[in-house]
């Protein structure tokens, strides 16, 4: 990797795995300069769970946070927390156009189409047709002779765009996220027969749901509804594509799946959220959830130019390069130097005149890629793959990073992962830790009911005790 102008990586959020890449495990309220890459050239950067992985200009990729499930790709020797971007060895001499984090697995997709992918195979997420751990990066041999386009990653799934305009998704499928139309796992890549007849050019998978986008600039989903995030009207799951049309005809260019909600953004620079809006993710002004699209009041009139879903927050930048944030601040995941949460979106003052080119909301932590030097008006170019969509009017090694050192001992997460359905979810760990707790339980909603319900029955059943005693 050879140093060039340089670019800026700034992190900021929860810490305690390693993954702000600070070389320490201390949360950061406020963006902090990832100095690691100082004097490098960053071409993308992508937030899982609670890893990072950032992608070079030169097609390498470096690493850093939770490791436990072999996400970093750092081979068999390195499966502990990383707190120091570390390099992907095992894909030197490899040109990487695009990664992709999900929960606990990481992609990468070659300038050659090639697809590789590591971390944790459950439910088949990696798509090696098994559910095996991958600690190194794993080339996926079901998509030999397709070459892909485009890759995105989610809690428990995987799905990518190949060259013609076919989706393929693997994995998790308990929620018909796979769009298959049934709750299958499936561990090789299949396509996705309801979206054949469109040609697929952006694809967002969430912890449990799936938005595409078409050349057409139509935006399909399926999966879980709940809280609506599906955005067409209900809170239902459906297994198979379904066109959300209330965004037909706004000109979406880029889709975005959190935890709960989306986001889709349109060439005018609108930005629409929907879905799971209690942390107040969803930027209107409230904790409501919202079963359709809504556009984002307190942003019109400005021009947004990305944006990005995180589990509870969410993020967009502007065309000058601005970014505001809003949803749950719990770890500082905001920016704002502190912890609260923000129903609107809010300007993060430390990123003003950065230049930023790109962002990334993350599990508990975010992540913005500036140009660096005085950028106050270069904002908004990013060019690289997973940039929003551009319609065609006549469609019809050198330097290194260090490692850091492994960080012993399994660590827990500071907040409760998605609560969606009782799935009985767990990970192939021995018992030493489980990705998926939170999911594998009731929703918090369908909880409380139970709850009321029992003690409606208690009450009733010590009245119906009480009356018997006192009729003896």
């Amino acid at each position: 990797m050879s140093k060039g102008d340089g670019s800026e990586v700034y992190s900021w959020g929860q810490g305690v795995l390693g993954q702000l890449g600070h070389g320490d495990e201390k949360t950061q309220r406020q963006p902090r300069l990832v100095v690691a890459f100082l004097g490098f050239n960053v071409r993308q950067v992508s937030c899982g769970n609670q890893h990072t992985a950032v992608l070079m200009e030169s097609g390498e990729i470096f690493t850093y946070g939770r490791g436990n499930f072999g996400q970093l790709g750092q081979g068999a020797s390195v499966t502990a927390n990383v707190s120091t971007p570390a390099l992907v060895s095992a894909l030197q001499g490899k040109s990487v156009k695009q990664v992709a984090c999900g929960w606990h697995h990481t992609c990468a997709l070659l300038d050659n189409g090639q697809l590789y992918t590591w971390g944790s195979g459950e439910y088949g997420r990696l798509g090696h047709g098994d559910e095996t751990r991958q600690a190194s990066p794993k080339m996926v041999e079901g998509l030999q002779g397709k070459a892909c386009t485009f890759v995105g990653a989610g809690g428990f799934h995987t799905a990518v765009i190949i060259e013609g305009g076919n989706l393929m998704t693997w994995g998790g499928g308990y929620f018909g996220q796979l769009g298959h139309g049934d709750e299958t796992d499936r561990k090789t890549p299949k396509v996705v027969k309801g979206v054949q007849q469109a040609v697929a050019h952006q694809v967002a998978c969430g912890t449990h749901h799936t938005l595409m986008m078409t050349e057409t600039q139509e935006v399909w989903t399926w999966g879980s509804g709940e809280f609506g995030k599906l955005g067409i009207g209900d809170e239902e799951k459906h297994a198979e594509p379904i066109m959300i049309t209330a965004l037909q005809g706004v000109g979406v260019i880029e889709i975005s799946t959190g935890g709960f909600h989306s986001a889709a953004l349109t060439g005018e620079g609108h930005l629409y959220t929907w879905g799971g809006g209690d942390k107040g993710q969803l930027g209107h002004g409230d904790d409501n959830s919202q079963n359709v699209p809504v556009i984002v009041e307190a942003l019109r009139g400005k021009r947004v130019a990305r944006c990005s879903a995180g589990m509870h927050h969410t993020m967009a930048m502007l065309d000058n390069g601005d970014v505001y944030t809003w949803g749950s601040g719990e770890y500082g995941r905001l920016g704002h130097d502190d912890e609260q949460m923000q129903t609107t979106p809010l300007l993060v003052e430390l990123l003003v005149g950065k230049g930023t080119k790109e962002i990334s909301a993350g599990g508990f932590h975010s992540l913005a890629l500036a140009a660096g030097g005085d950028n106050s008006k270069s904002g908004g170019q990013a060019g690289h793959v997973g940039a929003p969509y551009q319609p065609k009017k006549s469609d019809s090694k050198g330097n290194r990073i260090g490692f850091a050192t492994a960080n012993g001992g399994e660590e827990e997460d500071g907040e409760d992962r998605p609560q969606t359905g009782a799935t009985g979810m767990t990970e192939e760990s021995g018992g030493a830790d489980t990705e998926s707790r939170a999911a594998s339980r009731m929703s918090a909603r369908f909880f409380l009911l139970f709850l009321s319900r029992l003690l409606a029955l208690t009450r009733t059943s010590t009245l119906s005790l009480a009356l018997s005693c006192a009729a003896r």
